[in-house]
């Protein structure tokens, strides 16, 4: 009775290391993760108008928290060239939670993502394009497609952004 309980124990125990190593998360689908974390972060409805403005930033800074570094460089043409070309975190959060002012819906999704990491798997330079759709103010529809580049690090276990750069539509419009 005892061997039948210590080998039914080592077999729990073997399946469990086994599944721990084959079910946990690759780096890989934890940056895609950080992506889809991110398109949700910026994510715009038409409730988010009627958010108090505070009450959105502090929502929208404690998302972006766990996605960027807090000296990370965005840099968004578009919307860049009011600061000094490009955005920190906060400056990032700021603009995201004052967005309803200008639209009353916005998405983003990244496709054609290709992913190269480092050999001590700590960095990894992120290819994508960013899938935009937004309702304007005035009742127009936006859709647009761009190439972005994201560089992410490896930081307590977790992947966060250090720069994340949107291409223009003339420089380098996926295809």
């Amino acid at each position: 009775m005892r061997r039948s309980v210590a080998l039914a124990v080592v077999v729990a125990l073997a399946l469990g290391v086994g599944a721990y190593f084959v079910l946990r998360p690759t780096d890989e689908s934890r940056i895609r993760a950080q992506l889809a974390r991110l398109g949700a972060a910026v994510r715009i409805t038409d409730a988010d108008a009627q958010a108090n403005p505070m009450a959105r930033l502090a929502h929208v800074s404690g998302q972006l928290d766990g996605l960027f570094e807090p000296d990370a460089r965005v840099t968004i043409p578009e919307l860049t060239e009011l600061t000094s070309g490009h955005a920190t975190r906060s400056e990032l959060a700021e603009l995201v939670a004052g967005a309803p002012r200008y639209v009353r819906t916005f998405e983003v999704a990244f496709t054609s993502v290709t992913i190269k990491m480092d050999a001590g798997h700590t960095t990894a330079f992120v290819q994508a394009t960013a899938n935009v759709k937004a309702d304007e103010r005035d009742g127009g529809r936006s859709e647009d497609r761009r190439a972005v580049d994201f560089h992410f690090v490896g930081k307590d276990g977790a992947w966060v952004i250090r720069t994340l750069s949107v291409w223009t539509k003339e420089d380098a419009t996926p295809q």
